[in-house]
């Protein structure tokens, strides 16, 4: 058969067509927290949907979500039923802290493909971050019936048991894993911390151990081996323990975020910034890491800094009271009308300590009076300079009147200066409210390495 130059043109065209026409492939992830997404990436021409998608695959692989994000939103806005592009974009989101836009992206992904497995377990993981544990839950149980043996389903289902306090679920769902898989590293990894969290702090570190001598390499073994020194009274150890795990990981965030409380356990507020910090760009979605990040950021006396952080618990955890609290706190002197809204917003949620109520009725008298004597100030009218008075002067041999002169050749009294190291009038400032619960002896001071 002979092939003309006007067939050959034809063939070439649909080849194009075709090509443009091919839906992007799933990337192979499931952990944002682990993994990377990977797509193949056929050729494809300049400012056209699958271009874009690849410069926001690119993106991501160099972990810069900011721009990955934009070139997927580009992408969708040229061709808004890529499915893959709307899952990369909810990926990048979730890495960037903005949880609620990403859980909506990853619930569009699931109305588009509900057999979306990638999509269902990182959206359980934002219902954790957001400590909206029944939710997560019921995600994962869902998925647990189509995959009931699948690993990764059953240690992040397992995770979100301990959280809610359900333990003897949590380890039921551990032990059907292990009893299939007895090398399961994260496994034994989240039985200890079952254990951890009701206090059985040895059996928790003979535990820990078996999933040690089954990846060594885990940065997160030796977190939570830290976690349990604390608790045993070894600081030494702890610190050893969570040094070596971002030795091992350098972007492992909650090795810094113990780092972290662990300075700021001493009240080393430079120190503490400085890992807060990392753990904050290294994880966004954690409402941990901003929160002391902003503790540490208030013992150093930035308070804009310290706003910052506690606004930004609120964006992932809107009704956690101490994030209300701090922010009644940090922006009294800079930003008095929000201060005083979140003031009043911290008194009505349920869970406020009695204490800090009554210091934020305080603060709320405070910013009030004060705004009454700026009103004062303003409407009263400028006094009117009276004219200067002649100085009398002493007849010659007489003293100078009492308080008008200091004798000839006597100093004047120094103003009256404050002992060294007082802030003058008042008491000597506070270190942050509430900076001992930042400590490693805290709840949630010392972040666990579960599972994802």
């Amino acid at each position: 058969m002979t092939i003309t130059m006007k067939k050959l043109t034809t063939l070439a065209s649909a080849a194009a067509l075709l090509l443009l026409s091919t839906a992007c492939p799933k990337p192979q992830v499931v952990d944002p927290d682990e993994k990377m997404p990977v797509a193949v990436r056929p050729v494809a021409r300049k400012d056209t949907p699958q271009s874009r998608f690849d410069e926001g695959v690119k993106a991501m692989e160099a972990r810069d979500w900011a721009t990955a994000r934009v070139k997927f939103e580009q992408a969708l806005e040229m061709a808004d039923n890529l499915t893959t592009a709307r899952y990369n974009l909810a990926y990048c989101l979730q890495h960037l802290g903005e949880l609620d836009p990403a859980a909506e992206l990853y619930e569009a992904v699931l109305a588009q493909d509900p057999g979306h497995l990638e999509a269902a377990m990182n959206l359980a993981k934002i219902r954790r971050d957001q400590v909206r544990f029944a939710e997560g839950i019921e995600i994962l149980e869902k998925l647990r019936k189509d995959n009931p043996y699948e690993g990764r389903i059953l240690n992040d289902l397992a995770v979100l048991y301990r959280l809610d306090k359900k333990y003897k679920k949590a380890e039921k769902t551990l032990r059907t894993l292990l009893s299939r898989d007895a090398d399961n590293a994260d496994a034994h990894k989240n039985l200890a911390l079952v254990h951890y969290d009701q206090g059985a702090y040895r059996l928790a570190e003979f535990m820990m151990g078996t999933a040690k001598r089954r990846n060594e390499k885990d940065p997160g073994i030796y977190n939570n081996l830290g976690m349990i020194a604390m608790k045993r009274g070894d600081m030494r150890a702890a610190f050893g323990n969570f040094q070596k795990a971002v030795e091992l990981d350098p972007g492992f965030a909650p090795g810094h975020l113990n780092l972290g409380a662990y300075a700021l356990s001493y009240r080393d507020y430079k120190a503490a910034s400085e890992s807060f910090a990392k753990a904050v760009n290294l994880d966004a979605a954690s409402w941990e890491a901003h929160f002391y990040y902003a503790q540490a950021l208030e013992g150093a006396q930035d308070f804009d800094g310290a706003a910052r952080e506690y606004a930004a618990v609120q964006k992932i955890r809107p009704n956690f009271p101490p994030a209300a609290f701090g922010l009644c706190k940090s922006l009294q002197n800079t930003k008095p009308v929000e201060a005083e809204a979140q003031c009043k917003r911290f008194m009505g949620m349920e869970g406020a300590k009695p204490e800090q109520v009554e210091n934020a009725k305080s603060r709320i008298e405070s910013i009030q009076m004060m705004r009454e004597i700026k009103a004062n100030e303003a409407a009263a009218p400028e006094p009117t300079p009276e004219p200067e008075a002649t100085p009398e002067v002493a007849p010659e041999g007489e003293p100078a009147p009492e308080g008008e002169a200091a004798p000839e050749g006597e100093p004047a009294a120094d103003p009256e200066v404050a002992p060294e190291g007082s802030e003058g009038e008042g008491e000597p400032a506070p270190a942050p409210e509430d900076a001992s619960a930042a400590s490693p002896e805290a709840e949630v001071s010392a972040k666990e390495s579960a599972n994802g």
